[in-house]
């Protein structure tokens, strides 16, 4: 039975550690990117390439951060021996127009993202209680009374303040 190395990335930009959602065996998966290391290549190497397949960036291996041993995969049920590596990238991280995005916290937000972007993102079902307490209806009654103000709105705020906005 051949062993089953995996080698990941922690890539660290903006203060932010990027990790990357996969289904594997109907079981929702949050991991570091990377993957598998293929027959005749040591882990630096499938890295690296996996990196690119993923992020199309291309990575410089920092430092070794842990290699634990081998481990039962609670996704399959299977041993597989996974390797951690800090690594740098240059370039901008983006999510290939195939894969699905998950939005958190703000709903409102996160469709105010869909709209301008056109890219349809699965939003969580959070919101900010303060920006969902303002009314469309009262805001149409100050837009009246005041008719040479604008509006300002936040793009946390629901869709129907938003159209109502001159400026998000």
């Amino acid at each position: 039975m051949r062993e089953n190395v995996r080698s990941y990335g922690l890539i660290i930009k903006n203060h932010k550690i990027l990790v990357c959602n996969e289904v594997i065996n109907n079981y929702h998966a949050t991991k570091f990117p990377g993957g598998g290391v293929e027959k005749d290549e040591n882990p630096e190497d499938a890295l690296k390439r996996e990196i690119y397949e993923e992020l199309s960036l291309k990575c410089t291996i920092k430092c070794l951060l842990h290699s634990p041993g081998t481990l039962l995969s609670p996704w399959n049920n299977k041993l597989y021996t996974p390797i951690y590596y800090y690594i740098e990238t240059k370039g901008n991280i983006l999510v290939p127009k195939n894969e699905k995005i998950i939005f958190a916290p703000d709903k409102h937000l996160g469709g105010y993202l869909n709209k301008i972007t056109g890219r349809e993102m699965l939003l969580w079902d959070g919101f900010c209680i303060v920006h969902e307490m303002f009314s469309e209806k009262e805001m149409i009654k100050l837009k009246i009374r005041n008719e040479d103000a604008e509006i300002l709105a936040h793009p946390e705020c629901p869709e129907k303040i938003l159209d109502q906005a001159d400026h998000i």
